[in-house]
């Protein structure tokens, strides 16, 4: 199934990082944007991991420095421009189709669900919408990006350099 000889015609499995098989996990999940979810898969690929393993870091490396997740505003169903709002959010003020919610999910570690579970309270905000908020709120801090995170594997190009070489080798031995 995975033959070393056709590793270089494989996607990127096995190069971005991701956590070690068996690791506890669980899931965190949410209906967003699809350019909040573009944001968050931008974000992880470039920084070279999984999505879920970007979550992970990036819920908990929030936690290391704030000592909690930032709490997100509830929305505002009773502004003047109610209205005008809705448009917006719906895409019907510039004549576009509606804007689609998609679904965003990855495999966390407990500690990092328990950080968004307790956000999520301390924010009073729904379940569905706390990623969201997060996702616009750190986009806004961030000059219109997500923020990056460490991966594990700081020597990427030399693990992708020994599978072409080992990759090389297997395919003049087959032949």
């Amino acid at each position: 199934m995975n033959n070393p000889a056709m590793i270089s015609h494989m996607s990127d499995y096995g190069i971005l990082a991701r956590r070690p098989n068996g690791a506890p996990t669980a899931l965190v999940a949410g209906r967003v944007s699809e350019a909040s979810r573009v944001a968050v898969a931008v974000a992880a690929k470039t920084s070279g991991v999984m999505k879920s393993y970007y979550l992970d870091a990036l819920i908990l490396g929030l936690v290391e420095e704030y000592g909690a997740l930032p709490l997100v505003d509830p929305p505002q169903p009773y502004r003047a421009n109610q209205i005008d709002a809705i448009a917006d959010d719906l895409g019907a003020a510039d004549g576009e189709e509606p804007k689609k919610k998609v679904d965003l999910q990855g495999r966390v570690s407990p500690e990092a669900q328990a950080a968004v579970n307790a956000a999520i309270d301390a924010s009073g905000v729904p379940r569905t919408y706390y990623l969201e908020g997060l996702i616009r709120k750190l986009v806004a801090e961030n000059d219109g990006a997500m923020p990056l995170v460490d991966s594990p594997r700081r020597d990427r190009v030399n693990q992708i350099e020994e599978i072409r070489k080992f990759s090389e080798v297997a395919r003049r031995s087959a032949a």
